[in-house]
């Protein structure tokens, strides 16, 4: 998991940015910080990892 730095199996707000950068992938940050809430959905401040598979297949 190279954008989980932390190795904890979750991808808070900051290493969403930083993967989303390395993709190349443009965007604000408020833009960034409405999808990463959506992506959030037990509302913890962090994305499982097994919940960002799921939402994006």
């Amino acid at each position: 998991m190279e954008f989980n730095k932390s190795r904890s199996g979750t991808v808070t707000i900051d290493e969403f940015e930083a993967m989303l950068g390395r993709l190349e992938v443009p965007a604000e940050r408020r833009y960034i910080t409405e999808l990463f809430k959506k992506l959030d959905a037990n509302k913890s401040g962090t994305i499982e990892f097994c919940s960002f598979f799921t939402h994006s297949s």
